[in-house]
């Protein structure tokens, strides 16, 4: 039981860090860059920590075990790029490898539902990884236009693009998360009254 509620604690730390970051990244929300950078710190902090509650609670060698602990790994990547680098080309460079993290280890957890016998949870839940998979595949992208354009590669006015994509990603990836947290809600619940 104690197992079941850090993953459902983490599940839904993890959702909320999730929004938190996708307000951050969300250009008419944060009009000034100090909150900007604080949802965006916040919410990975909240990912990183509901990642780890998951991967604690689950079976000692599961890919869903795994795949948290990578995309905790992800989230302080990326924090490490918000907080103790201040050049922006390296900062860049760690966002990017920070969500294709985030994105590898959602893409990790779905072998233990191929594993499973097709349900509709297990469809749900694939649903959410795989949401969460692509919305941090496009922050990389995203990311990796602003590094462009910092190295001088790039126009500059492609800035605005970058950012849609990110935030686009940010959502995709939020609404991943509330998706998973949701399922693994209804399974708790279901679990409880069945025992």
């Amino acid at each position: 039981m104690v197992q079941q509620n850090k993953i459902l604690l983490g599940s839904w730390t993890q959702a909320l860090g999730t929004v938190l970051a996708a307000l951050g990244s969300t250009p008419s929300f944060t009009k000034l860059k100090f909150l900007e950078e604080n949802l965006s710190f916040i919410g990975n902090v909240l990912q990183a920590t509901g990642n780890g509650l998951e991967a604690e609670g689950q079976e000692p060698y599961s890919y869903a075990k795994l795949g948290n602990e990578i995309q905790a790994l992800g989230n302080i990547t990326v924090i490490i790029g918000l907080i103790i680098t201040k050049e922006e080309e390296q900062s860049l460079r760690l966002f990017i490898s920070g969500n294709l993290l985030q994105a590898l280890g959602a893409v990790i957890s779905l072998g233990d539902l191929l594993e499973e016998r097709f349900s509709m949870d297990s469809y749900v839940s694939f649903n959410g990884n795989m949401l969460q998979a692509i919305g941090n595949s496009l922050q990389a992208i995203g990311d990796r236009m602003k590094l462009e354009m910092v190295i001088g590669r790039e126009d500059p006015l492609k800035s605005e693009r970058a950012d849609l994509i990110i935030t686009k990603g940010s959502w995709i990836q939020a609404a991943g998360a509330i998706i998973l947290a949701v399922a693994e809600t209804k399974k708790q619940v279901k679990g409880r009254k069945e025992s």
